[in-house]
């Protein structure tokens, strides 16, 4: 008997294996992606900042989430997380890294999720008090096939705007825990800014 002939007894057991093997690897392979779905950057200033929009005629973004600060320029925005995979996966680590229009820049800005808070004046009085990590948004963890969205407000400092002029680029740093290497990612955030 020829090794092809004993194979071919085997024929349905070596497929399996292949079959398991190959649907196990390729089904780890997705990974979690992210939509942005709206943004809104104000100021105290901002009667001023919407009348410049409506001149350009630009598209105006509202949502039912819009807080404005008297002490802080404040960023409003509404991601999409969907996780295409047919395994859970984690991100960790959400900052924001904000560039202004002279090239300095502000790093490990704070995310707070508004979906586990009541209004803005909230996640203002949390922002105030110096939070750690814990108690901003930190980590997210989807099943196969789940999608969320979660509405994401940070402060700018005003004083930051004054001395170094105004946001002309933000972008969300996170990181995937899975991989081997743990590089931080970025995802640019589309603000309207004027």
């Amino acid at each position: 008997m020829n090794i092809v002939e004993h194979l071919s007894q085997f024929q349905g057991v070596i497929g399996a294996i292949v079959g398991f093997t190959l649907s196990y690897f390729f089904g780890k392979t997705g990974k979690i992606k992210i939509f942005q779905r709206n943004s809104w950057l104000s100021s105290n200033d901002d009667g001023r900042e919407r009348k410049l929009r409506k001149e350009k005629e630009e598209k105006l973004y509202t949502t039912d989430y819009y807080y404005q600060s008297s002490q802080h320029y404040t960023l409003n925005f509404e991601l999409l997380f969907f996780n295409n995979s047919t395994a859970n996966k984690v991100l960790t680590d959400f900052s924001l890294e904000v560039s202004s229009i002279n090239n300095a820049k502000l790093i490990g800005l704070l995310l707070i999720d508004l979906n586990k808070l009541d209004s803005g004046d909230e996640a203002e009085k949390l922002y105030l008090s110096h939070p750690s990590e814990t108690e901003c948004f930190h980590i997210l963890s989807l099943k196969p096939g789940e999608a969320q969205i979660i509405k994401f407000i940070s402060f700018i400092d005003i004083d930051h705007v004054k001395e170094n002029g105004r946001p002309v680029k933000v972008q969300m740093v996170y990181q995937r825990p899975e991989k081997k290497v743990m590089k931080k990612k970025k995802m640019n955030i589309d603000v309207p800014f004027y």
